[in-house]
């Protein structure tokens, strides 16, 4: 591998990454919103949520524009929906964009962070991989670690002969994994997002 390619390699692991923290963070984003629209949608019934609908509507819109913008490295371009700024709450509810925001926005409480977790999680298997492997010995012999829930390590030997193989895995994984979890979130949320496929 030349000095261009692993360079290239880097920016796509390190890109990979960011989109996973993004989508942790998205994810928790939507995890506190949506319970905040089913109240404002509740309070609407009797007139009272009217009042919040503009800014909530907003917040959406940003927070599902941002996952537009990010989701375009792996999976093309989407159009961006626009700021509701300035608009009538009528015409907000109206706009086709809005729904797409507000199904993206529930779905996101789940796929966003699951995804974003298991990414980040396959970078730091590596890590988590060695720790078990120099610490063994201080578990209780009775109950030992089990990499993988399989290969017991109970002694240097199995340690080093086990965990060296499991480690090679982890590598690899952590490599390949979070750009490619980055490209399966970013596939679900621009389909989500968007009334057709998102165009390269």
């Amino acid at each position: 591998m030349n000095e261009v390619e692993t360079s290239a390699w880097w920016t796509i692991l390190g890109d990979g990454v960011r989109y996973c923290l993004a989508q942790v963070a998205r994810g928790l984003a939507a995890i506190l919103l949506v319970p905040v629209l089913a109240a404002t949608a509740g309070l609407s019934i009797v007139g009272l949520g009217m009042i919040f609908v503009p800014a909530e509507l907003r917040l959406v819109r940003w927070l599902a524009d941002g996952e537009r913008r990010a989701g375009a490295r792996w999976v093309g371009n989407l159009e961006l929906a626009g700021s509701h700024a300035g608009k009538p709450w009528q015409d907000m509810l109206s706009s086709r964009h809005t729904g797409y925001d507000l199904r993206w926005v529930v779905i996101a409480m789940v796929v966003c962070p699951t995804l974003g977790f298991l990414g980040l999680g396959l970078l730091l298997w590596p890590l988590v991989n060695v720790l078990l492997m120099a610490l063994w010995w201080l578990v209780d012999p009775d109950d030992p670690i089990r990499l993988l829930g399989l290969f017991q390590l109970d002694s240097w030997g199995s340690a080093v002969g086990y965990g060296l193989p499991v480690l090679a895995v982890a590598f690899v994984l952590a490599a390949l994994g979070p750009p490619a979890v980055a490209k399966c979130a970013a596939r679900i949320n621009q389909r989500l997002l968007a009334g057709s496929r998102p165009t390269p």
